[in-house]
């Protein structure tokens, strides 16, 4: 009788909800599948992808916003096509990998907190997280003002060296927005809300889309309105968090205003992002060392492994990466 207690407790904990748990119609009773799946495999499976479906489509929208604008600057011309492949590449190495990959320790951080007693706490892991995540930007941008250089010391074509750093120079706000805009959505997630993410993702995959049209084909811009679309795609998504978190009322149960402990544990902060930095890191920068490398040969060869790099990018991040990592 006992056992019978502490079985229905646990259950009751694991989905939060009473009334939830009384429409789970079968529960497997012994065995290895029943320790396994003790509420029964379908059910638990449709629960999970209740969480990871949202999640896996909203990193589909954001994966997605370099690849528009590699398909709207393709039809410029093939040399235009080769530039933008080559900055997106840069772009994806130098910032973007750094950002995903220091944030992998709020995926920690803040699911630790949510699940603890102290919700507060997970606010002053997001003001550390946002301010960590933001500073290590500026190294990135540093990069991306001597670009040229260091492209014309990796032998890729001068012109399309030139284009990359001015490519470049115009998306250094996308760098810093990119990174709250990272944090903010791991933020909203970790809190169950799912569903608002994915909703600003393919709104501002649209309106990178919108402006593209706009900017590409009736103005006379060019490569430099792509890299301004990003920037204000970027800005756009972030401020929609933001008013998201404040309009929801979700940050009053886990943001009780600034609070001078985000200066601390930075350490454990760290021994948590640094991994996750080189984990990431590394399966983008063996990748993107392909694309380099065909800038040598022609821009064609570099324009055709632009394509190609980034569409094996969105399949490998949607299924192989966020699937596995958010049932996990």
């Amino acid at each position: 009788f006992g056992k019978c207690i502490r079985r229905n407790k646990i259950e009751s904990d694991f989905w939060s909800s009473e009334s939830e748990s009384n429409t789970i119609k079968t529960i497997s009773k012994s065995g290895l599948w029943a320790k396994l799946f003790p509420f029964g495999f379908w059910y638990e499976f449709v629960q999970l992808a209740k969480l990871a479906g949202p999640i896996m489509l909203t990193a589909l929208a954001i994966n997605t916003i370099c690849v528009v604008s590699i398909l709207f600057c393709g039809r410029l011309g093939r040399a235009e096509l080769a530039a933008i492949g080559l900055a997106i590449s840069v772009f994806n190495v130098t910032a973007i990998a750094i950002i995903q990959g220091l944030a992998t320790a709020c995926d920690t951080l803040f699911a630790q907190t949510y699940g603890g007693t102290k919700k507060f706490n997970m606010g002053i892991q997001l003001q550390r997280a946002l301010f960590l995540i933001t500073i290590s930007c500026f190294p990135s941008m540093g990069l991306h003002l001597c670009i040229e250089p260091v492209l014309l010391a990796m032998r890729q074509h001068p012109i399309t060296s030139k284009t990359v750093g001015t490519y470049l120079l115009y998306t250094m706000p996308a760098v810093v927005f990119a990174a709250i805009y990272t944090v903010l959505t791991k933020f909203i997630q970790t809190q169950n809300k799912v569903l608002a993410p994915l909703a600003i993702g393919f709104l501002g995959n649209g309106l990178n889309a919108l402006l593209h049209y706009i900017i590409l084909y009736h103005t006379s811009m060019g490569l430099k309105g792509s890299a301004i679309s990003l920037s204000i795609c970027f800005f756009v998504e972030t401020a929609l968090s933001v008013l998201y978190i404040y309009f929801s009322k979700i940050y009053k149960e886990t943001y009780n205003g600034y609070s001078p402990e985000m200066w601390n544990d930075w350490k454990k902060w760290y021994k948590l992002a640094i991994p996750g930095l080189i984990m990431l890191g590394l399966q983008w920068w063996i990748f993107e060392i392909g694309t380099i490398c065909s800038g040598i040969v022609g821009e064609t060869e570099l324009a055709a492994q632009s394509i190609l790099f980034n569409l094996d990018a969105i399949v490998f991040t949607l299924v192989c990466q966020r699937f596995l990592r958010n049932i996990s």
